[in-house]
């Protein structure tokens, strides 16, 4: 199944997973944002895809800054008219520290990146998912910490758990969303956005939330 003419987000797409991810949807044909707070190695990623014949947008920002959110959706939609798949990717976790050792600001940075970000941009691209009226897709990349105890960790398990109960707390009408964790080809992820973008809606139910204007719509 092929990502042609679709718009992706992928955050902590400079480098590693992300990086693979943006690179493998755009050789299926996907436009794709990338966002990271290192303004440097985005460009040089979002050149390197440019180079090989697609088409990349490196936005640099915080992921789990409400403002610096806004701003990427605002970028790609100016740019792109839509968003059709957005992968939570960007997480942080070093230095490594014990809870022993870690102070409040580190954890505050943590929570933040791992876990917020995937709240701040999954709110806001299944609202606009819904107001487009299509189908869309949202994948979280999540870590063996989902599975088992990690000292350092504690976010993994709530972001697979909120892939779980976001459905839930917003529509059935056009997002779908997985949790995946580390060690597999950026082809999964890219299989999954191409299917979930190309099914067919089901008709809107009444007993479904009713959509807003995004315009007034509360972000």
């Amino acid at each position: 199944m092929s990502l042609q003419g679709k718009v992706a987000i992928v955050t902590g797409g400079s480098r590693g997973i992300g990086k693979g991810i943006a690179q493998r949807f755009a050789q299926e044909g996907a436009r794709v944002a990338i966002t990271a707070r290192g303004a440097e190695a985005l460009q040089r990623v979002a050149r390197g895809i440019e180079g090989a014949g697609g088409a990349a947008l490196a936005i640099p920002g915080d992921a789990g800054l409400k403002a610096d959110v806004e701003a990427t959706f605002e970028r790609v939609l100016s740019a792109w008219g839509s968003v059709d798949v957005l992968v939570n990717n960007a997480a942080w976790a070093s230095p490594i520290a014990h809870i022993l050792e870690m102070d409040e600001e580190h954890w505050d940075t943590v929570i933040r990146t791992n876990l917020k970000s995937v709240y701040l941009h999954s709110h806001r691209a299944a609202n606009l998912m819904v107001d487009q009226g299509k189908p869309g897709c949202i994948i979280n990349i999540s870590s063996f910490a989902a599975a088992r105890a990690h000292r350092y960790m504690a976010a993994c398990p709530s972001a697979s758990g909120s892939t779980s109960s976001g459905p839930a707390l917003s529509t059935p009408t056009s997002s779908r969303r997985w949790a995946r964790r580390p060690g597999f080809a950026a082809a999964r992820p890219c299989r999954l956005a191409a299917w979930a973008t190309q099914r067919t809606l089901p008709a809107r139910s009444s007993s479904w939330p009713q959509t807003t204007p995004a315009t007034s719509r509360a972000r």
